[in-house]
């Protein structure tokens, strides 16, 4: 399958089969259970050894998604104009977007999260709920609204969503006490599953098939050692360096919205990227993601709102990923999730660093406090909709809506800081 058929695959994408009426969350919040690491009598913990957090930021990003009717493009007199081909005609919807709970250099900040939903530019009245229990401790909220004029232009959702974010320094000689572990929680369960746009594009049981074309580049990458007899960090850094070496990385994977907008992702899957040797950053944290998985490493992709100054471009905002891979530690149980950002690596150099030596990006990280983590999937793992390309977030309306464009924007602030607050980007 080459990359535009992929795309094309993912165009009004349903993740799963769709009941029957408007789809309503369960307001059940499932809660992580990393108890940040005891100290014993004989010293701090292994957990607290591993990780040491730097330079805190407090933060406020706010979503803009936009959700309008498709555009006609005609030539008038041989000018190009666009006009509405129609208006979006539902009674009731529900949005979904990411809010992602915790990551290793981040936490959600649930006191100051606030929202507004509007319906043809007009604030409507919103049913808010907590969708949790899904794919490595990934978190939906949900609004849930009515149409009062049946017909509408736009429908738009306005979040606000608090983080804390740190820089990490890792310990890799502490982390190698770690061994491997069954997963103990359903976050690290739900870690080792198939992924949309990871190990599958358009049906979950393309997996298999992309289990087969990794294995044996898995297999090279390890020199043909088993992986359950090297120590989880020692197989995970082995199979990093494997990722960097092979791919090559070409593009920003995001496709844009007619107003020069994020409108979503443009992925074809860890295989394809394998074959290929080539892909977006996005693509990569794909491939690792997959690779980690496929040795028994429960594994997550963090996507994330860069807060860097941005060049001339089409978005308002970079977009980075990398994973997350799920490990216990033998004395207090705690459960960490380790990042490593390959893509980061890679700009150091096509070659990987030994593996005896510490990596930059792998457990450390000394940009992650400008990250903001937005989301832990490329598209919901739950029944929604997204039109033309895959996004993080989905739409549910009923009746449904089959064509419409969507566009988000980010805006960042800082929550508090001593000399006030540093203007929006």
């Amino acid at each position: 399958m080459d990359r535009r058929r992929a795309l094309a695959i993912a165009a009004l994408l349903s993740a799963g089969a769709l009941a029957p009426g408007l789809w309503r969350p369960s307001a059940a919040l499932a809660q992580p259970r990393n108890t940040g690491g005891g100290r014993s009598a004989r010293g701090p913990s292994i957990a607290q050894r591993i990780f040491t957090r730097q330079d805190q930021e407090q933060w406020l990003l706010r979503a803009d998604l936009l959700l309008q009717s498709p555009v006609l493009r005609r030539i008038i007199e041989g000018v190009l104009t666009e006009t509405d081909a129609s208006t979006l005609r539902f009674d009731e919807a529900a949005i979904v977007f990411p809010i992602v709970e915790s990551t290793a250099s981040s936490r959600f900040v649930p006191g100051d999260l606030a929202w507004q939903v509007r319906v043809s530019d007009r604030q409507v009245p919103s049913t808010f709920t907590f969708i949790g229990g899904l794919q490595s401790g990934s978190r939906l909220g949900s609004w849930r609204f009515d149409n009062p004029a049946d017909l509408a232009s736009n429908v738009r959702l306005n979040v606000d969503i608090p983080l804390d974010t740190w820089n990490l320094r890792f310990d890799e000689r502490a982390a190698m006490e770690i061994a491997w572990s069954p997963p103990v929680s359903q976050d690290a369960r739900t870690g080792l599953e198939p992924q949309a746009f990871v190990e599958y594009v358009r049906d979950p049981a393309e997996a298999a098939q992309t289990r087969a074309e990794l294995a044996p580049l898995i297999e090279r990458w390890l020199g043909k050692r088993d992986p359950a007899k090297l120590r989880p960090v020692e197989a995970a850094k082995t199979i990093a360096a494997g990722v960097l070496e092979h791919v090559q990385v070409s593009g920003n994977g995001l496709v844009a919205s007619r107003n020069g907008q994020l409108a979503g992702f443009e992925l074809g899957g860890a295989a394809l990227t394998a074959r290929q040797r080539r892909g977006s950053e996005h693509e990569m944290t794909a491939l690792l993601a997959a690779a980690l998985r496929q040795i028994g490493l429960p594994t997550r992709t963090v996507i994330a709102v860069d807060d860097a100054p941005r060049g001339a471009g089409l978005f308002n905002a970079n977009l980075r990923s990398w994973v997350e891979f799920w490990a216990l530690t033998p004395d207090t149980q705690d459960q960490l999730w380790i990042p490593v950002d390959v893509a980061r690596q890679r700009r150091s150099g096509s070659r990987a660093p030994r593996i005896n030596q510490a990596w930059k990006y792998f457990g450390a990280h000394d940009e992650t406090e400008r990250f903001l983590p937005v989301a832990l999937q490329f598209h919901p793992p739950v029944p929604s909709q997204a039109f033309g390309v895959p996004a993080f977030w989905g739409w549910r309306t009923r009746p449904e809506v089959e064509f419409g464009t969507q566009a988000l924007r980010f805006n960042v602030s800082a929550r508090a800081t001593r000399g006030g607050q540093r203007p929006v980007r």
